[in-house]
């Protein structure tokens, strides 16, 4: 996939994502995130947290294995495989992709008992795990040979259920840093 754009001396290859001999970048990095669930049974629309991630690139694709952790009224796990193809190669720089994982979610529920007239609370927690897909968009916010600043949004859907809350299905937003170390 090249593109060109035209200059008043000509055609010229656009700037890549990579580095200037399109090396392939091997990387780490973390960032934060958040994801919404997309249930009515859910009283938590927002649930924060963070990614970590390995990630390879060069001008013509972005492959990541990451690990995301939610938390809230659902503690939520992701481990995942990504690829990304560019959209665009100039400024701005947008890629589209997806992925599989595999992944579990643990739904807190807070019930208060009546036992012999005293109210008693207790806390429980309801599991599920399984493999789970994803459809993301994101756009370099910055990039040199050593570093990549990222945003992503993914949509996602889950192959299980946790209780009241079938095939959790929603978004994620990152934004994320990777330190680069050119082969």
């Amino acid at each position: 996939m090249t593109g060109f754009f035209l200059q008043a001396n000509g055609l010229v290859l656009p700037p890549k994502l990579g580095s200037s001999d399109n090396q392939i970048l091997r990387g780490f990095g973390m960032g934060f995130s958040s994801s919404t669930i997309f249930s009515s049974e859910l009283d938590q629309f927002i649930f924060p947290g963070f990614n970590v991630f390995s990630s390879w690139s060069n001008a013509e694709m972005l492959i990541e294995l990451r690990g995301r952790f939610f938390f809230g009224e659902i503690d939520t796990y992701q481990v995942e495989a990504a690829g990304y193809r560019p959209v665009s190669y100039g400024e701005p720089n947008f890629y589209f992709g997806g992925g599989l994982g595999y992944g579990g979610m643990n739904l807190k529920e807070f019930i208060v008992f009546d036992m012999n007239g005293k109210l008693v609370p207790g806390l429980f927690y309801h599991n599920g795990n399984g493999m789970h897909a994803f459809l993301g968009i994101g756009k370099r916010l910055k990039q040199t040979d050593y570093y990549r600043i990222k945003l992503d949004l993914d949509y996602f859907v889950s192959l299980y259920n946790v209780r009241k809350v079938r095939m959790p299905t929603g978004i994620r937003l990152s934004c994320s840093i990777s330190l680069y170390a050119p082969e």
